[in-house]
């Protein structure tokens, strides 16, 4: 039955979000779905089910019963509804303080560029008859004030600049990275080892991610393309030896101080070793640099499965 109140309405979509809730889905994923269960409960066929803020008509008729899906949600979950595209950030030192730089989502090309002006922020769509899409790297800092971002000085704008350019296409490529189980789950390690890191607390969690990421990729690698790895014992953890795996199988090399760099031991995972920022920071880099490594591999081996 179609809802004639504010009240109905909010009693429709408040079990219908339990539901949703229930079947895993997450704020983000609710609206979108919960605008598709209303349009065919309802039979709104016909209604876009994504509504603007144009004529919406009588309270309660089609169009304005989709478009308070989304306000209900929004009102609701605020923040939590937003899908965040991006596909990763690194950490960066400057000034001894631990900044999150965040990737854009870009499909295409795009043009880069640093302005200390924030509200700078570039063009963000792109058409034949429009400029190309630009990135102000300095919206990629996490948290920045404009305060923050005017003292910058030129040195400090060209290290944010260095590390976006060689960062950006290793993000992109354990984003991107399928075939196997394992990349998924080094994803989430990733993720995780960011977190823990930017904390400048979890410094022993964020190594051991760190670790557990590079071992996975590695070991994704080689089961991506039917070959063996140690899977037990110390060499099944021992990021130069799955290092020398991948050379060995698959034909390119990564960097020998890079792997023992990423390398964690059990002890540290444990608070048996303590880790300061710079050990978690070095092995962070080292992480981002393998990983730009193999885009560039992954660029120039097209033969590799993509499913």
């Amino acid at each position: 039955m179609r809802p004639a109140t504010g009240e109905e309405y909010d009693a429709m979509m408040v079990s219908l979000d339990r539901h949703l809730a229930s079947l895993g889905l997450t704020p983000a994923q609710r609206p979108l779905n919960a605008a598709l269960v209303v349009s065919s409960t309802l039979g709104l066929s016909g209604t876009p089910i994504i509504g603007g803020s144009g004529d919406r008509g009588e309270p309660f008729l089609p169009q304005d019963l989709l478009a308070r899906v989304h306000e209900w949600y929004s009102d609701t979950y605020g923040d939590k509804t937003k899908i965040d595209f991006s596909p990763g950030s690194i950490v960066v030192s400057l000034h001894s303080n631990l900044w999150e730089m965040k990737m854009p989502k870009v499909w295409g090309s795009f043009d880069l560029f640093i302005s200390q002006d924030l509200s700078n922020q570039g063009n963000y769509i792109s058409s034949r008859a429009s400029p190309p899409v630009r990135h102000n790297i300095l919206r990629s800092v996490q948290g920045m004030t404009q305060a923050y971002a005017s003292r910058l000085q030129n040195d400090d704008l060209l290290l944010l600049a260095d590390k976006f350019i060689d960062s950006y296409p290793a993000i992109v490529c354990l984003d991107d990275l399928k075939g196997h189980d394992l990349f998924e789950e080094a994803r989430g390690d990733y993720r995780h080892s960011v977190d823990a890191l930017l904390t400048g607390r979890e410094l022993g969690k964020a190594r051991w991610d760190t670790a557990q990421c590079a071992e996975k990729v590695l070991k994704g690698l080689l089961a991506r393309e039917g070959h063996a790895f140690p899977t037990s014992g110390a060499k099944g953890h021992d990021i130069s030896h799955l290092g020398a795996l991948v050379a060995e199988k698959l034909g390119f090399s990564l960097s020998a101080p890079d792997l023992s760099a990423v390398h964690c031991t059990p002890a540290v995972r444990y608070g048996e070793k303590k880790s300061s920022v710079e050990e978690a920071l070095a092995a962070h880099d080292a992480l981002v640099r393998i990983l730009g490594a193999l885009a560039k591999a992954e660029a120039h081996h097209t033969h590799w499965p993509e499913t």
